[in-house]
């Protein structure tokens, strides 16, 4: 992952990762819906062009960064998975402001990165759906679920 090399940039990148690390990928797609025209919005475009672009991986780590209680000058430096199998994810070095650089670890050491990972059920849950869960799929499958990269998120995480 690469720091943008524009500060305005950058700020606008972390204040938009923060948000949606509090708010949640709902506000995402919001900020998405009413933001996809302006260039300086570019960084969260999902298409396939895109996904390996620098600003919107660096996006991509800073919300999930500050999801894990990272701050906007420290963060943690270790390589890291998002999900299990999936790739693996270097964050930059957190710089000082005399220049210097240091590794981050979190103050409370318990306090560990969340590394999704599949349960060791026989099936994917491995327990059945509450009549409230089973009603919220539904709703979901039914009147929510498109082909775009968050409507199947929200799916699955359900």
């Amino acid at each position: 992952i690469a720091v943008p090399e524009d500060p305005d940039l950058k700020r606008i990148i972390d204040a938009t990762a923060v948000i949606v690390s509090q708010e949640g990928w709902e506000f995402e797609k919001l900020l998405f819906d009413r933001e996809q025209n302006n260039p300086r919005f570019t960084f969260m475009m999902n298409c396939t062009g895109n996904l390996e672009h620098p600003l919107h991986l660096y996006y991509r780590w800073r919300a999930f960064s500050f999801a894990q209680g990272d701050t906007d000058e420290h963060w943690r430096t270790e390589p890291f998975r998002i999900f299990t199998n999936g790739p693996v994810w270097q964050p930059p070095p957190c710089k000082r402001k005399d220049g210097t650089t240091e590794e981050y670890l979190p103050s409370n050491p318990t306090a560990r990165r969340v590394d999704l990972k599949a349960r060791s059920c026989g099936s994917a849950g491995g327990a059945d759906l509450n009549t409230e869960t089973a009603r919220a799929l539904e709703t979901l499958i039914t009147e929510r679920l498109n082909l775009c990269r968050h409507s199947i998120l929200e799916a699955t995480v359900l």
